[in-house]
Formats: C-alpha cells, sequence, structure tokens
C-alpha cells in the first residue's frame, strides 16, 4: 500500500462576505496535464462534500443538499490551475473551514484551508402611523437563519407583544419579519435579533415621531 503525500499550505486565508452575497474562495496549483480530483469540504459538514469535481465533472450525487445550485468551478479556470469556489446566496450557517484537496493519479494530495467569515446585517425597523391612531412596526431580519428570534422590547426593556413572525426567502435569502402594533405612548422601542445555535444577537433602537392620538 501506497502512503498519499499530503501537503498543507500554510495558515488559513480568511474571507469576509454579507450575508446573501456571492464568494469567491481561493484555490490553485500548478497547470498539469491531467486534471486533478478537486474535493471542496467543510470540517462541521456532517454528509457530503461541498463540491467534489473529478472525472472532468462535477460529482452532484455526492454534494450535500445545503450546497446544491449554490456552488461553482469552472473547467476553463482549472485549465490555469484555478481551482476557486464561487458560493452564492451566502448563509450564516455557511461560515466556518473549508479545505480544498487537490489529487492526482500519483497519489500527490495538496489541501488549502480557507476561514470563510459571514456578516450579517442588523435588523431593519419600518413605520406605519394607523389611522385610528398609534403604530404598526415591522421589523425585518435579513440572511439571519431559519432560528433567527426577534423580539421588541420598550423603553424600560420589557417585551412587547407581537404578531407570529413569518419566515420565507423574498430576496433569495431566509428572512424573518415580526410586527408588533403600539396603542399607547412609547418614545423608543428596540428590535432586537438572536440566532438560537450562536447566540449572536444584534439590535436596532427607534425613536417614534410624537405618537398620533
Amino acid at each position: 500500500m501506497v502512503q498519499a503525500e499530503s501537503l498543507v499550505h500554510g495558515s488559513p486565508e480568511k474571507v469576509c462576505v454579507s450575508g446573501g452575497g456571492v464568494v469567491i474562495l481561493p484555490c490553485s496549483f500548478p497547470p498539469k496535464d491531467v486534471f486533478p480530483t478537486v474535493e471542496w469540504s467543510k470540517t462541521d459538514l456532517k454528509k457530503g462534500f461541498v463540491l467534489l469535481f473529478r472525472d472532468n465533472r462535477e460529482d452532484l450525487v455526492e454534494q450535500s443538499p445545503l450546497y446544491v445550485s449554490r456552488t461553482n468551478l469552472s473547467v476553463e479556470d482549472l485549465k490555469s490551475g484555478n481551482a476557486s469556489l464561487r458560493i452564492s446566496n451566502v448563509q450564516p450557517a455557511d461560515a466556518g473551514m473549508y479545505h480544498c484537496m487537490r489529487m492526482w493519479n500519483n497519489d500527490q494530495q495538496n489541501i488549502t484551508k480557507v476561514e470563510l467569515v459571514v456578516a450579517v446585517p442588523g435588523p431593519k425597523i419600518s413605520v406605519m402611523p394607523l389611522k385610528e391612531g398609534g403604530f404598526t412596526l415591522e421589523c425585518e431580519a435579513t440572511c439571519w437563519g431559519s432560528d433567527a428570534k426577534i423580539n421588541f422590547l420598550d423603553e424600560n426593556g420589557k417585551n412587547l407583544t407581537a404578531d407570529y413572525p413569518k419566515k420565507g426567502y423574498p430576496r433569495g435569502c431566509f428572512t424573518v419579519q415580526r410586527r408588533v402594533t403600539l396603542q399607547e405612548a412609547s418614545n423608543r422601542v428596540t428590535c432586537r435579533v438572536q440566532r438560537a445555535d450562536t447566540n449572536e444577537t444584534r439590535e436596532t433602537k427607534i425613536q417614534l415621531p410624537d405618537f398620533p392620538y
């Protein structure tokens, strides 16, 4: 049995992107007559590859369902030694450590590590005055993932009773929306969004105009 030669290249490169955007994870190799097998994997991915290129094509059977229709590796770029991975519609869960492994028939393996950091925007608040008096506030958290929770707090930090949250993909990135109706005056309202899996929290505060009666 021949032991494969594995070469790990330096410290991980860090790449940052905003949630919902497109990112390129760099990976390259010296151009050769024969294309390598390219395995893009993620350290915390439990099943499948981020992308697997072998026998001169992408192997969709082995791809993780989390990355279907969101990744791309150009065959034309491979001809010049570029095995960089393109990920579209980046989600918070995409953050983490990626490995790009290139393998040739002689069992040589080259590994590049890339750390992806995903920045998510803070929640946005919109204000809608009501004819009968008061306000409806809508808070929207874009690209925070399906486990994001939205809460409204009054100027004293107390939770306000709000509508059931709406979830979906209105702009290609998972979005959570929630509304609260205020019939009593409140000078300031805070929208707080939190991810259950990481406890990451962001807040947006709004100073309300004179309360209409």
